[in-house]
Protein backbone atom coordinates (compact mmCIF):
# COMPACT_ATOMS: atom_id res chain seq x y z
CA UNK A 1 0.00 0.00 0.00
CA UNK A 2 1.34 3.46 -1.13
CA UNK A 3 1.40 6.06 1.29
CA UNK A 4 2.29 9.56 1.36
CA UNK A 5 5.57 11.02 3.48
CA UNK A 6 6.21 14.16 4.60
CA UNK A 7 10.47 13.62 4.94
CA UNK A 8 12.73 10.55 5.30
CA UNK A 9 16.02 10.08 5.23
CA UNK A 10 15.51 7.22 3.33
CA UNK A 11 14.19 9.21 0.60
CA UNK A 12 17.36 11.07 -0.04
CA UNK A 13 20.12 9.68 -2.09
CA UNK A 14 22.78 7.29 -0.04
CA UNK A 15 25.13 9.73 -1.24
CA UNK A 16 23.06 13.11 0.35
CA UNK A 17 21.99 10.77 3.18
CA UNK A 18 25.48 10.36 4.85
CA UNK A 19 26.02 13.72 4.96
CA UNK A 20 27.39 15.20 8.04
CA UNK A 21 25.48 18.67 8.02
CA UNK A 22 21.92 16.74 9.19
CA UNK A 23 23.54 16.23 12.57
CA UNK A 24 25.05 20.00 13.12
CA UNK A 25 23.50 23.02 15.06
CA UNK A 26 23.48 26.04 12.63
CA UNK A 27 23.14 29.36 13.52
CA UNK A 28 20.86 31.93 11.71
CA UNK A 29 21.08 35.57 12.25
CA UNK A 30 17.69 37.57 9.97
CA UNK A 31 16.28 41.03 11.26
CA UNK A 32 18.23 41.50 14.01
CA UNK A 33 17.02 37.86 15.77
CA UNK A 34 19.32 34.85 16.25
CA UNK A 35 18.07 31.29 15.74
CA UNK A 36 19.99 28.12 16.62
CA UNK A 37 18.36 25.20 14.79
CA UNK A 38 19.29 21.82 13.09
CA UNK A 39 18.77 20.22 9.39
CA UNK A 40 16.37 17.42 11.28
CA UNK A 41 13.35 17.98 12.97
CA UNK A 42 10.12 16.16 14.16
CA UNK A 43 9.45 14.88 10.68
CA UNK A 44 12.61 14.27 9.10
CA UNK A 45 15.60 16.22 7.49
CA UNK A 46 15.46 19.51 6.12
CA UNK A 47 16.84 21.18 3.27
CA UNK A 48 17.66 24.61 3.77
CA UNK A 49 17.07 25.83 0.04
CA UNK A 50 17.09 29.55 1.13
CA UNK A 51 20.47 29.02 1.95
CA UNK A 52 22.90 28.19 -1.75
CA UNK A 53 26.01 27.45 0.35
CA UNK A 54 24.55 24.59 2.03
CA UNK A 55 22.68 23.23 -0.18
CA UNK A 56 25.84 23.36 -2.34
CA UNK A 57 27.52 21.29 0.39
CA UNK A 58 24.61 18.97 0.77
CA UNK A 59 24.11 18.21 -2.82
CA UNK A 60 27.35 17.37 -3.46
CA UNK A 61 27.94 19.98 -6.05
CA UNK A 62 31.29 20.14 -7.04
CA UNK A 63 33.51 23.23 -8.42
CA UNK A 64 33.59 21.97 -12.27
CA UNK A 65 30.04 20.94 -12.27
CA UNK A 66 27.29 22.49 -14.77
CA UNK A 67 24.60 23.46 -13.35
CA UNK A 68 20.94 24.45 -14.31
CA UNK A 69 18.05 26.21 -12.12
CA UNK A 70 15.07 25.34 -13.88
CA UNK A 71 12.52 28.79 -13.47
CA UNK A 72 14.83 30.03 -11.40
CA UNK A 73 13.73 33.61 -11.88
CA UNK A 74 13.55 36.08 -9.14
CA UNK A 75 15.21 33.57 -6.36
CA UNK A 76 17.77 31.82 -8.46
CA UNK A 77 20.20 29.41 -7.21
CA UNK A 78 23.47 31.23 -7.41
CA UNK A 79 25.69 28.08 -8.01
CA UNK A 80 23.51 28.15 -11.60
CA UNK A 81 25.50 28.11 -14.86
CA UNK A 82 22.60 28.78 -16.97
CA UNK A 83 18.99 29.96 -14.69
CA UNK A 84 15.69 29.52 -16.90
CA UNK A 85 12.51 31.49 -16.83
CA UNK A 86 9.14 31.31 -18.57
CA UNK A 87 8.36 34.61 -17.64
CA UNK A 88 11.17 36.43 -18.17
CA UNK A 89 9.06 40.10 -19.15
CA UNK A 90 6.15 39.34 -16.93
CA UNK A 91 6.22 38.85 -12.73
CA UNK A 92 2.92 37.56 -12.14
CA UNK A 93 4.13 34.38 -10.84
CA UNK A 94 6.62 35.85 -9.15
CA UNK A 95 3.86 37.73 -6.93
CA UNK A 96 5.42 41.40 -8.78
CA UNK A 97 8.81 40.47 -7.44
CA UNK A 98 11.50 41.03 -10.51
CA UNK A 99 14.04 38.98 -12.15
CA UNK A 100 17.17 38.25 -9.62
CA UNK A 101 20.39 40.05 -12.12
CA UNK A 102 23.26 37.20 -10.26
CA UNK A 103 26.80 39.22 -10.38
CA UNK A 104 29.33 37.61 -12.88
CA UNK A 105 29.40 36.19 -16.50
CA UNK A 106 28.82 32.45 -15.84
CA UNK A 107 25.65 32.67 -15.22
CA UNK A 108 23.38 32.96 -18.23
CA UNK A 109 19.18 33.63 -18.80
CA UNK A 110 17.21 31.49 -20.89
CA UNK A 111 14.17 32.28 -21.80
CA UNK A 112 11.74 28.80 -22.12
CA UNK A 113 9.36 26.49 -20.30
CA UNK A 114 9.82 23.55 -17.94
CA UNK A 115 8.84 21.12 -20.70
CA UNK A 116 10.77 22.03 -23.05
CA UNK A 117 14.27 23.11 -22.14
CA UNK A 118 16.59 23.99 -25.69
CA UNK A 119 19.46 21.96 -24.04
CA UNK A 120 21.56 18.81 -24.96
CA UNK A 121 20.94 15.17 -23.33
CA UNK A 122 22.99 15.37 -20.18
CA UNK A 123 24.29 19.16 -20.56
CA UNK A 124 23.96 19.41 -16.97
CA UNK A 125 25.54 17.86 -14.00
CA UNK A 126 22.86 19.01 -11.82
CA UNK A 127 19.36 20.20 -12.12
CA UNK A 128 17.77 22.94 -9.69
CA UNK A 129 14.71 23.96 -9.30
CA UNK A 130 12.65 25.53 -6.72
CA UNK A 131 8.68 26.54 -6.64
CA UNK A 132 8.30 25.85 -10.61
CA UNK A 133 7.02 22.38 -10.85
CA UNK A 134 3.57 23.11 -9.16
CA UNK A 135 2.88 25.97 -11.57
CA UNK A 136 3.60 23.51 -14.88
CA UNK A 137 1.20 22.36 -17.34
CA UNK A 138 2.31 19.55 -18.51
CA UNK A 139 4.62 18.38 -15.04
CA UNK A 140 5.27 14.74 -16.90
CA UNK A 141 6.76 16.98 -19.47
CA UNK A 142 8.87 18.58 -17.23
CA UNK A 143 10.12 16.02 -14.88
CA UNK A 144 10.60 14.27 -18.19
CA UNK A 145 12.88 17.00 -19.33
CA UNK A 146 14.95 17.66 -15.96
CA UNK A 147 15.82 14.10 -16.43
CA UNK A 148 16.98 14.34 -19.88
CA UNK A 149 19.18 17.40 -19.31
CA UNK A 150 20.98 16.30 -16.42
CA UNK A 151 22.30 14.04 -14.44
CA UNK A 152 21.33 14.68 -10.82
CA UNK A 153 19.17 17.22 -9.20
CA UNK A 154 16.64 18.77 -6.91
CA UNK A 155 13.02 19.88 -6.55
CA UNK A 156 11.47 21.75 -4.55
CA UNK A 157 7.81 22.30 -4.65
CA UNK A 158 4.74 23.40 -1.59
CA UNK A 159 3.22 20.66 0.28
CA UNK A 160 -0.55 19.52 0.60
CA UNK A 161 -0.58 21.09 3.68
CA UNK A 162 0.95 24.54 2.36
CA UNK A 163 -1.25 25.19 -0.77
CA UNK A 164 -4.56 23.73 1.63
CA UNK A 165 -3.35 27.34 4.11
CA UNK A 166 -2.69 29.60 0.94
CA UNK A 167 -0.34 28.36 -1.84
CA UNK A 168 -0.47 30.92 -4.64
CA UNK A 169 -3.18 31.64 -7.37
CA UNK A 170 -1.07 30.09 -9.89
CA UNK A 171 -0.41 26.67 -8.86
CA UNK A 172 -1.39 24.38 -10.76
CA UNK A 173 -0.74 21.30 -8.39
CA UNK A 174 -0.76 19.75 -5.04
CA UNK A 175 3.12 17.34 -5.36
CA UNK A 176 3.60 15.16 -2.63
CA UNK A 177 6.12 12.53 -2.01
CA UNK A 178 4.49 8.60 -2.38
CA UNK A 179 6.15 5.83 -0.73
CA UNK A 180 5.51 2.10 -1.32
CA UNK A 181 7.11 -0.63 0.46
CA UNK A 182 10.10 -1.23 -0.52
CA UNK A 183 10.30 0.91 -3.33
CA UNK A 184 12.29 3.93 -4.47
CA UNK A 185 9.66 7.73 -3.95
CA UNK A 186 6.76 8.85 -6.68
CA UNK A 187 6.55 12.72 -7.03
CA UNK A 188 3.10 12.85 -7.48
CA UNK A 189 1.16 15.69 -8.92
CA UNK A 190 -2.27 16.17 -8.56
CA UNK A 191 -4.57 18.62 -9.68
CA UNK A 192 -5.28 21.30 -6.79
CA UNK A 193 -9.06 20.78 -6.06
CA UNK A 194 -10.35 24.49 -5.23
CA UNK A 195 -10.09 28.08 -6.63
CA UNK A 196 -10.35 30.14 -3.56
CA UNK A 197 -8.05 28.92 -0.44
CA UNK A 198 -10.04 26.73 1.86
CA UNK A 199 -8.17 29.13 5.10
CA UNK A 200 -8.28 32.36 2.64
CA UNK A 201 -4.83 33.23 3.48
CA UNK A 202 -5.25 33.75 7.26
CA UNK A 203 -0.94 32.99 8.22
CA UNK A 204 0.10 35.08 5.15
CA UNK A 205 0.36 38.67 7.64
CA UNK A 206 2.18 36.59 10.13
CA UNK A 207 5.16 35.73 6.97
CA UNK A 208 5.35 39.61 7.02
CA UNK A 209 5.29 40.49 10.08
CA UNK A 210 6.14 38.06 12.77
CA UNK A 211 9.69 36.53 12.65
CA UNK A 212 9.43 33.40 14.64
CA UNK A 213 6.77 32.20 12.66
CA UNK A 214 8.78 33.82 9.37
CA UNK A 215 11.81 31.22 10.61
CA UNK A 216 9.50 28.35 11.43
CA UNK A 217 8.01 28.80 7.75
CA UNK A 218 11.22 29.49 6.07
CA UNK A 219 13.77 27.46 7.94
CA UNK A 220 13.25 25.25 10.96
CA UNK A 221 9.72 23.68 9.36
CA UNK A 222 10.72 23.70 5.92
CA UNK A 223 10.04 20.34 5.27
CA UNK A 224 6.55 20.43 6.61
CA UNK A 225 5.12 23.32 3.75
CA UNK A 226 7.50 21.89 0.86
CA UNK A 227 7.99 18.88 -0.47
CA UNK A 228 12.20 18.07 -1.01
CA UNK A 229 12.50 15.92 -3.99
CA UNK A 230 16.84 15.21 -4.51
CA UNK A 231 17.37 12.47 -7.33
CA UNK A 232 20.36 10.92 -9.25
CA UNK A 233 20.12 9.13 -12.36
CA UNK A 234 16.37 8.94 -12.81
CA UNK A 235 12.89 9.25 -10.73
CA UNK A 236 9.68 7.92 -10.58
CA UNK A 237 6.60 10.27 -11.09
CA UNK A 238 3.13 9.99 -11.51
CA UNK A 239 0.27 12.68 -12.59
CA UNK A 240 -3.26 12.30 -11.45
CA UNK A 241 -4.69 14.95 -13.95
CA UNK A 242 -8.32 13.96 -12.63
CA UNK A 243 -10.11 17.48 -13.65
CA UNK A 244 -12.85 17.55 -11.64
CA UNK A 245 -15.69 20.33 -10.72
CA UNK A 246 -14.43 22.87 -8.81
CA UNK A 247 -10.53 22.01 -8.99
CA UNK A 248 -8.47 24.73 -10.42
CA UNK A 249 -7.82 25.06 -14.22
CA UNK A 250 -5.58 27.94 -14.54
CA UNK A 251 -6.14 27.94 -18.18
CA UNK A 252 -9.83 29.47 -17.51
CA UNK A 253 -9.82 33.41 -17.21
CA UNK A 254 -12.64 33.02 -14.93
CA UNK A 255 -10.99 30.94 -12.56
CA UNK A 256 -7.68 32.28 -12.72
CA UNK A 257 -9.20 35.56 -12.06
CA UNK A 258 -11.17 34.29 -9.14
CA UNK A 259 -8.13 32.63 -7.49
CA UNK A 260 -5.98 35.47 -7.98
CA UNK A 261 -8.90 38.17 -6.55
CA UNK A 262 -9.62 35.93 -3.31
CA UNK A 263 -5.82 36.29 -2.50
CA UNK A 264 -6.05 39.96 -2.80
CA UNK A 265 -9.19 40.55 -0.77
CA UNK A 266 -7.53 38.52 1.87
CA UNK A 267 -4.30 40.20 2.23
CA UNK A 268 -6.40 43.45 2.33
CA UNK A 269 -9.27 42.53 5.01
CA UNK A 270 -6.46 40.90 7.45
CA UNK A 271 -3.84 43.37 6.56
CA UNK A 272 0.00 43.21 7.31
CA UNK A 273 0.44 42.76 3.96
CA UNK A 274 2.71 44.58 1.71
CA UNK A 275 0.61 46.40 -0.78
CA UNK A 276 3.45 45.72 -3.58
CA UNK A 277 2.41 42.17 -3.05
CA UNK A 278 -1.14 42.54 -3.26
CA UNK A 279 -1.68 44.69 -6.57
CA UNK A 280 -0.07 42.07 -9.22
CA UNK A 281 -3.07 40.06 -8.33
CA UNK A 282 -5.81 42.80 -8.62
CA UNK A 283 -4.16 43.69 -11.96
CA UNK A 284 -4.06 40.03 -13.45
CA UNK A 285 -8.21 39.84 -12.00
CA UNK A 286 -9.05 43.04 -14.19
CA UNK A 287 -6.66 41.79 -17.32
CA UNK A 288 -8.64 38.70 -17.39
CA UNK A 289 -12.22 39.87 -16.62
CA UNK A 290 -12.43 43.57 -17.28
CA UNK A 291 -15.90 44.04 -16.12
CA UNK A 292 -15.44 42.87 -12.35
CA UNK A 293 -17.18 44.85 -9.78
CA UNK A 294 -15.40 43.29 -6.82
CA UNK A 295 -11.67 43.48 -8.39
CA UNK A 296 -12.37 47.41 -8.56
CA UNK A 297 -13.93 47.86 -5.13
CA UNK A 298 -10.90 45.31 -4.02
CA UNK A 299 -8.45 47.99 -6.05
CA UNK A 300 -10.08 51.05 -4.93
CA UNK A 301 -9.26 49.66 -1.61
CA UNK A 302 -5.76 48.93 -1.93
CA UNK A 303 -5.34 52.46 -3.38
CA UNK A 304 -7.26 54.17 -1.10
CA UNK A 305 -4.70 52.80 1.93
CA UNK A 306 -2.09 53.56 -0.09
CA UNK A 307 -2.61 57.18 0.32
CA UNK A 308 -4.28 57.60 -3.47
CA UNK A 309 -7.80 58.71 -2.90
CA UNK A 310 -8.62 60.32 -6.01
CA UNK A 311 -7.54 56.73 -7.63
CA UNK A 312 -9.65 54.94 -4.73
CA UNK A 313 -12.77 56.88 -5.55
CA UNK A 314 -12.46 56.41 -9.35
CA UNK A 315 -12.60 52.59 -8.64
CA UNK A 316 -15.39 52.82 -6.54
CA UNK A 317 -17.75 54.40 -8.68
CA UNK A 318 -16.61 51.84 -11.49
CA UNK A 319 -17.56 49.25 -9.20
CA UNK A 320 -21.20 51.00 -8.61
CA UNK A 321 -21.80 51.29 -11.64
CA UNK A 322 -20.76 47.84 -12.88
CA UNK A 323 -22.62 46.61 -9.99
CA UNK A 324 -24.95 48.69 -8.36
CA UNK A 325 -27.11 46.22 -6.19
CA UNK A 326 -23.89 45.84 -4.12
CA UNK A 327 -24.27 48.08 -1.05
CA UNK A 328 -20.62 47.90 0.06
CA UNK A 329 -19.19 49.48 -2.98
CA UNK A 330 -21.79 52.65 -2.72
CA UNK A 331 -20.42 52.53 0.97
CA UNK A 332 -17.30 52.94 -0.18
CA UNK A 333 -17.60 55.68 -2.42
CA UNK A 334 -19.53 57.78 0.21
CA UNK A 335 -16.95 57.53 2.61
CA UNK A 336 -14.07 58.59 0.44
CA UNK A 337 -15.73 61.26 -0.62
CA UNK A 338 -16.53 62.52 2.27
CA UNK A 339 -14.23 64.71 4.55
CA UNK A 340 -14.11 62.67 7.57
CA UNK A 341 -10.37 62.18 8.20
CA UNK A 342 -10.65 58.27 8.88
CA UNK A 343 -13.32 56.88 6.82
CA UNK A 344 -13.71 53.29 7.35
CA UNK A 345 -13.28 51.26 4.07
CA UNK A 346 -14.12 47.75 3.48
CA UNK A 347 -13.08 45.10 1.05
CA UNK A 348 -15.95 43.01 2.13
CA UNK A 349 -19.13 43.06 4.46
CA UNK A 350 -17.42 40.98 6.96
CA UNK A 351 -13.81 40.78 7.43
CA UNK A 352 -14.14 37.33 9.50
CA UNK A 353 -17.09 35.71 8.33
CA UNK A 354 -15.94 32.21 7.82
CA UNK A 355 -16.32 30.88 3.65
CA UNK A 356 -18.19 27.64 3.07
CA UNK A 357 -16.14 24.90 4.52
CA UNK A 358 -16.00 21.91 2.08
CA UNK A 359 -14.11 18.80 3.96
CA UNK A 360 -13.57 17.43 0.04
CA UNK A 361 -10.73 20.24 -0.18
CA UNK A 362 -9.00 18.81 2.87
CA UNK A 363 -9.42 15.43 1.63
CA UNK A 364 -8.39 15.94 -2.06
CA UNK A 365 -5.39 17.98 -0.68
CA UNK A 366 -4.30 14.17 0.28
CA UNK A 367 -4.60 15.59 3.94
CA UNK A 368 -7.01 15.24 6.59
CA UNK A 369 -7.74 17.25 9.98
CA UNK A 370 -4.78 15.48 12.08
CA UNK A 371 -2.20 16.55 9.24
CA UNK A 372 -3.40 20.36 9.14
CA UNK A 373 -3.67 20.25 13.17
CA UNK A 374 0.38 18.94 14.08
CA UNK A 375 1.01 21.74 10.51
CA UNK A 376 -0.67 24.43 12.75
CA UNK A 377 0.69 23.53 15.91
CA UNK A 378 4.51 23.33 14.41
CA UNK A 379 4.17 26.08 12.98
CA UNK A 380 2.45 28.39 15.31
CA UNK A 381 4.15 27.16 18.42
CA UNK A 382 2.67 29.11 21.08
CA UNK A 383 0.66 31.69 19.56
CA UNK A 384 -1.94 28.56 18.84
CA UNK A 385 -2.80 29.90 22.61
CA UNK A 386 -2.59 33.05 21.98
CA UNK A 387 -5.89 34.96 22.22
CA UNK A 388 -5.10 37.50 19.26
CA UNK A 389 -8.28 38.20 16.46
CA UNK A 390 -6.04 36.80 13.83
CA UNK A 391 -4.90 32.94 15.88
CA UNK A 392 -8.59 33.20 16.73
CA UNK A 393 -9.80 32.73 13.74
CA UNK A 394 -7.16 31.06 12.79
CA UNK A 395 -8.32 28.49 15.37
CA UNK A 396 -12.39 28.86 14.13
CA UNK A 397 -11.37 27.71 10.92
CA UNK A 398 -9.34 25.23 12.31
CA UNK A 399 -12.41 23.43 14.03
CA UNK A 400 -14.71 23.52 11.44
CA UNK A 401 -12.46 21.77 9.62
CA UNK A 402 -12.28 19.41 12.19
CA UNK A 403 -16.15 18.91 13.12
CA UNK A 404 -16.34 18.28 8.70
CA UNK A 405 -13.63 15.60 8.74
CA UNK A 406 -15.25 13.88 12.04
CA UNK A 407 -18.34 14.07 10.41
CA UNK A 408 -16.83 12.00 7.37
CA UNK A 409 -15.21 9.50 10.06
CA UNK A 410 -12.10 10.49 8.29
CA UNK A 411 -8.91 9.09 9.94
CA UNK A 412 -4.97 10.27 10.09
CA UNK A 413 -3.10 9.77 6.92
CA UNK A 414 -0.26 7.16 7.89
CA UNK A 415 2.96 9.02 8.01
Amino acid sequence: MAHKVYGSFENIPPSIRQHNLWARTLKLNQNGWEWDFSLTNELGPVFPALADDLMIELLGIAVKDRVIDIGGGDACFSRANVVTDAFINSNVHRSGRVLRQLQGTATRFEECFAEQLPFADQEFDFAYSRSVFEHTIDPAAACSEMMRVARRGFIETPTPLAEYLGGHPTHRWIVYIEKSNNSEPVLVFKRKPFVRAPFSYLLRPLFFNDNDFHFRWEWKYRNVVTTQFAWEGRFRFRIDDDLKPGYMDYDVPEAAAAAHLDCAVSAIQYGNVPLDVIKPDIDVTLALTPLHAEAYNAKGCMLFFAGERNSAVECFNMATRLDPRVDLYQQNLVAATSSVEAPVIRVVEDAYALPEMKSRDLIDCMLDAHDLEVGLVLLLNGLMASGSPRIRHIKERFTAVKALSQQLNTKPAAA
